[in-house]
């Protein structure tokens, strides 16, 4: 299921709660063992729990209280443990007919920035928009996300007219679109790029990310894409992302990044590994990339399993089961731990095949 089709999932379920039932659901720390989620929920629990409160409230005023309170637990948590880098990702759902909140409490050791933190600098240009396609994009998802609360879009990709899209061409509107974007990306090629490396707003770069997949070859849209997850923006990293997950799904021939995507599942923020995991499991079905998974991924996708943030610990869940065609208890560590044992020792044994993932 691709990160879209999560969303809006998301969104259907959010008609029968409202924003002012937002309750937080828990807390979970990723990046460090100095600070634990009992010592993260006694220490800033009550602020975290004022921002989710504040956040819950329909107004821009309450929304600009809740975003000023995030950054000030923010610098406190890396001031008092001399983080190199903290922030907290913050997620809401409905399940058993409640809106529920999860905060992540995410951190970067000092010894770990050199591999963590390892973006470009943020860039400071102004790119042209090339032939208006950026606008084009921003009026293509806007018509899009109206249409999709209207009831008038599905979730499906029969419509799609390249190897990705949001929206597809279900309507003569949206249609037009698409059709402008497989027309004029091949052609705007480099100057997408160009905004994608250079200009100085995440909006922008995240939208020329999306336009560059609307390229005749899948697989150079993939090459260029990789450039996107060097990014200081988690908007065009995610961009990047949900891109390499439609392919991972609906374009299995396409090649990924592999190793890039490893690294991704280690990233600063919750919605990065999130959005990772969403690739992994598109990835998991597939055989080119099952000895990469097993031997060099696998490790972190048990990790990430063992997470207390759902949306991340049940696409963890999926994606081994998948993997490993076993159903055993998400909680069941060793079974978990011994079959990925014997998988491992089975495909060092394995002779590597030519065109297949390898380590």
């Amino acid at each position: 299921m691709t990160t879209l089709t999560l969303t809006l999932l998301a969104w259907f379920a959010s008609q029968s709660a409202s924003a002012a039932d937002l309750v937080l659901d828990g807390i979970d720390v990723y990046g460090t063992e100095r600070l634990t989620v009992d010592d993260a929920d006694r220490r800033y629990g009550k602020s975290i729990r004022e921002m989710v409160k504040l956040r819950s409230r329909d107004s821009k005023a309450a929304f600009k209280s809740s975003e000023a309170l995030r950054e000030r637990i923010e610098v406190t948590i890396r001031t008092e443990w001399g983080f190199a880098w903290s922030r907290l990702s913050f997620s809401d759902y409905y399940a058993d007919g409640k809106h529920k909140a999860f905060v992540s409490v995410d951190v970067v050791e000092s010894k770990d920035r050199p591999a963590r933190l390892a973006f470009r600098p943020l860039p400071t240009g102004a790119v042209p928009d090339p032939g208006g396609l950026l606008a084009a994009w921003g009026r293509y998802m806007d018509l899009g996300w109206k249409l999709f609360k209207d009831g008038t879009l599905n979730v499906n990709h029969d419509s799609c007219l390249s190897f990705f899209c949001e929206w597809g061409a279900q309507t003569p509107e949206l249609r037009k679109y698409e059709e402008l974007f497989v027309a004029q990306a091949k052609d705007n090629k480099e100057a997408l790029l160009k905004v994608m490396k250079e200009d100085k707003s995440p909006a922008k770069r995240s939208a020329a990310a999306y336009l560059l997949a609307y390229l005749p070859d899948a697989n150079e849209s993939a090459r260029l894409l990789s450039d996107a997850l060097d990014d200081p923006d988690l908007d065009v990293r995610s961009a990047a992302l949900s891109v390499y997950a439609d392919y991972a799904v609906h374009h299995k021939e396409v090649f990924l990044p592999i190793t890039r995507l490893q690294a991704a599942l280690d990233f600063p923020t919750a919605d990065d590994r999130n959005k990772a995991m969403a690739v992994v499991a598109g990835m998991a079905s597939n055989p080119v990339h099952r000895r990469f998974l097993i031997l060099k991924m696998s490790d972190h996708v048990l990790r990430l399993m063992r997470s207390r943030q759902p949306a991340i610990s049940d696409t963890a869940y999926a994606a081994m089961g998948i993997l490993a065609g076993e159903s055993f208890d998400r909680r069941d560590n060793v079974s978990w731990e011994r079959w990925l044992e014997r998988a491992q020792t089975q495909e060092l044994a394995k002779p590597e095949v030519d065109g297949a993932s390898s380590p």
